[in-house]
């Protein structure tokens, strides 16, 4: 009989503890704390766990089995509070413990979005030991999370510059670039990635959508698209993507289909139905893009924009302008300087024959730093007789 490898893991590693056992008791702490290592590897976090915990029951000043588990409920089940507490007890048996300050630094950043206590750590971390490649990718981490792009980089080369080959740490300093708008170093970044991980798909949706972004180049932002989903046919975010490509080159129809497929596989993915409601509004089926709008706002009613879109469908397709004015008030009491708001709220006084308050929110819309169509001020301008 074939034995399956989960169940001849499982006997080997009786084995191990037995004869651990029977042998030298005392090693036993790190047998547990070596078996929660290949566990954890394994995407296996509740045995890691389980045995970190015995290592710990055993050994109670073990600072590796607290650092390690900490890692575990981190990364496994996203308790933050329980991992800074493992790291926490690391470190106070070990002060010198350079893991420990690494880790609790990405729970604090990645967990807590506590980014000055996360690059306190990651420093504290680094000055312990000046070569801890980790250190540094947590710390540009914590540093991206602050918007402070440039010193995010800095430590993501000084990475790099331990650990040349680390596909990881090349696909966070894209997304980086990709921030600062430096598309072409994004892709050299992305390409490095997919050079190293070619079955990676995230890395040909990202480097898809800094082609669109930074190159308007939508056909091979649309290969990299398809690559991604001929990898991972279940991935909502690249139907999402390569939707936003179709919209783009105006082929609507490809667009809905691809924003259903990613609402089918990720249902609460609430900016696909934005996206297909605006493609709606192309088509000038404004009541499906209503319905659309409403299921966006329904999942993140603080979103400003999904107000904004609704708002343009109620002005445009129904002529409800007090319904239109009432998503571009609601847009402008979540976000106050959202340039889009008063264009859309100028657009239904006007529809209201409103025209001095139509050209009040044409002038906030420039001061906050859009230029309001030429043609609809035209007619405004047309409408009411005079300028502002």
């Amino acid at each position: 009989m074939r034995l399956t490898r989960r169940v001849a893991i499982g006997i080997g590693l009786v084995v191990v503890l037995f004869i651990a056992f029977l042998t030298r008791p005392a090693y036993l702490p790190k047998v547990y704390n070596r078996l929660g290592a290949i566990c954890d590897g394994r995407g296996d976090y509740d045995r890691a766990i389980a045995c970190y915990d015995r290592a710990i029951a055993l050994k109670p000043d073990f600072a590796g089995a607290y650092s390690n588990r900490g890692l575990a409920l981190a990364e496994g089940k996203h308790d933050y509070d329980r991992a800074i507490a493992d790291c926490d007890k690391a470190i106070a048996l070990k002060p010198d413990f350079a893991g420990a300050y690494s880790n609790r630094g990405a729970d604090y950043g990645q967990g807590k979005h506590d980014y000055d206590r996360a690059i306190a750590d990651c420093d504290k971390a680094i000055a312990l030991r000046p070569d801890f490649a980790d250190a540094y990718i947590n710390c540009g981490n914590a540093y991206g999370g602050k918007h402070d792009y440039d010193r995010a980089i800095a430590d993501y080369d000084r990475a790099l510059a331990l650990r040349p080959n680390d596909a990881d740490t090349y696909y966070s300093r894209g997304l980086i670039y990709e921030h600062k708008g430096d598309y072409n170093r994004a892709i050299a970044d992305f390409d490095r990635v997919i050079a190293l991980k070619p079955d990676l798909a995230d890395a040909y949706v990202v480097r898809g959508n800094a082609y669109v972004s930074g190159k308007q180049d939508r056909d091979r932002a649309m290969t990299d698209y398809d690559k991604a989903l001929a990898l991972s046919p279940d991935d909502a975010v690249a139907y999402y993507d390569r939707g936003l490509a179709y919209d783009a080159k105006g082929d609507h129809d490809r667009a809905i289909a691809d924003y259903e497929k990613a609402i089918a596989l990720k249902p609460g993915l609430a900016d696909a139905y934005c996206s297909r409601g605006l493609a709606y509004e192309y088509k000038g089926d404004y009541d499906r893009a209503i319905a659309d709008s409403n299921r966006a706002i329904a999942l993140k009613p603080d979103c400003a924009g999904y107000y904004v879109n609704r708002s343009a469908s109620y002005a445009e397709g129904r002529h409800d302008y007090d319904h239109s004015i009432a998503d571009c008030d609601k847009a402008i009491s979540l976000k106050p300087d959202y340039a889009n708001a008063y264009c859309g709220r100028a657009w239904a006084w006007y529809g209201k024959m409103d025209y001095d308050r139509a050209w009040a929110d044409v002038k906030r819309c420039r001061e906050h730093g859009e230029t309001p169509d030429p043609a609809f001020v035209q007619k405004l301008r047309k409408a009411s007789g005079r300028d502002e």
